[in-house]
């Protein structure tokens, strides 16, 4: 679960290896009427292609809060308003449990604004 600026709800979001920066629904950024800062080239998994990028603090569940995330717009999430990607993850222990479909993500304290 994220929470994203200016709103009071949590989004569901999952956590992708693969992706080398976070993104936002495209449908989700335009009905909380952000405004992108920039446009450029991202790969996705249907190739390359150019996305707004915002730039957005992004708090997940339990209060850790990242100031000024750049997150490319996506399309075409299924259930799902906000990707973690590697952007996020490198700052954390990544503790994955495949037998167990379960993961723990861990921040050091250095790169966690408070709340």
């Amino acid at each position: 679960m994220v929470q994203l600026p200016d709103t009071e709800k949590f989004h569901t979001a999952m956590v992708d290896t693969g992706a080398s920066i976070s993104a936002i629904q495209a449908t989700l950024a335009r009905n909380l009427g952000f405004n992108h800062s920039a446009t450029r080239s991202v790969d996705t998994a249907r190739g390359e292609s150019d996305r707004k990028i915002y730039e957005l603090d992004v708090a997940l569940a339990g209060g850790l809060m990242f100031r000024g995330v750049h997150v490319a717009e996506i399309d075409g999430l299924r259930g799902i308003d906000f990707v973690i990607g590697m952007d996020i993850i490198r700052k954390s222990v990544l503790i994955v449990n495949g037998s167990g479909r379960s993961f723990r993500m861990f921040f050091p304290r250095r790169f966690v604004a408070p709340r």
